[in-house]
């Protein structure tokens, strides 16, 4: 059987040839420091915790971020499993997420944890790894905390519904009206004034007399207008009966 001879580019026995592919090299080299230097200073600085484990679940990679979210040391957390580091339900929390990814889902929700007696809500998106042959090797993710813009989603929701109990209850007659002068919505006192009739979309000059309406309407296209509240007294013909009211006008602004 013959050797195979080995074949020398002639190329790079011309004078500078080699010397060109060194610095051709170095050069790469350059710019693969410089890639990894700004993937590590986005790592070290992004404000979302970063983290990768293998397939034993240990942490194999995790960012400032990651060690400050999880409240102790990277000595303490790289190399260790979730049931290492938190308590048994929220272990068992992260095992969910984690299983779903080995099972090669791509997982993306917000689960509440306790962490130095502290409950925080994190939203995580977790991606499986893969190798070559398309088998789940480890998995990465990246968490962010969500617990302050959640208090904020809750005391919301808390203010409008007392909003609404304290609209609903008023005795007084509380319409909302748009540009058009369509009624969007009106409180049970407004609604009773009307007997119970279902009045919204309807506009102003359908509910009143001419003139009790364009005086309404011209009000309403100054406040529109300039943004300005206003406050004034009428009489207010309704179903036969009338009223002599006080009204206020305020303007809601996005």
């Amino acid at each position: 059987m013959k050797k195979k001879k080995k074949i020398l580019d002639k190329s790079l026995l011309k004078p500078g040839a080699l010397l060109n592919l060194l610095e051709d090299l170095e050069g790469e080299k350059a710019k693969l420091r410089e890639s990894e230097e700004k993937l590590r200073t986005i790592n070290e600085n992004i404000t979302d915790a970063i983290f990768a484990k293998d397939k034993d679940r240990k942490y194999t990679f995790v960012n400032s971020a990651a060690v400050g979210m999880m409240g102790t040391s990277i000595d303490k957390i790289i190399g260790r499993t979730a049931e290492e580091i938190f308590s048994k339900g929220d272990a068992q929390t992260i095992k969910g997420v984690d299983d779903m990814n080995f099972s090669g889902q791509k997982v993306s929700e917000i689960n509440q944890l306790k962490i130095g007696g502290r409950v925080v809500f994190l939203h995580t998106a977790q991606s499986p790894i893969y190798d070559k042959n398309k088998k789940v090797i480890g998995i990465t993710g990246v968490v962010k905390d969500v617990t302050e813009k959640r208090k904020a989603e809750k005391d919301l929701a808390e203010s409008e519904e007392k909003y609404r109990v304290l609209v609903e209850e008023s005795r007084d007659f509380i319409f909302m009206v748009d540009s058009n002068h369509n009624v969007l919505s009106v409180n049970g006192a407004a609604k009773a004034l009307f007997g119970g009739e279902d009045i919204i979309g309807k506009n102003i000059s359908e509910l009143f007399p001419k003139e009790t309406s364009k005086g309404y309407i011209v009000n309403l296209d100054k406040i529109f207008s300039n943004g300005k509240s206003q406050t004034f007294e009428s009489e207010m013909p309704v179903k036969g009966r009338s009223y002599f009211i006080s009204t206020i006008l305020n303007p809601i602004k996005d």
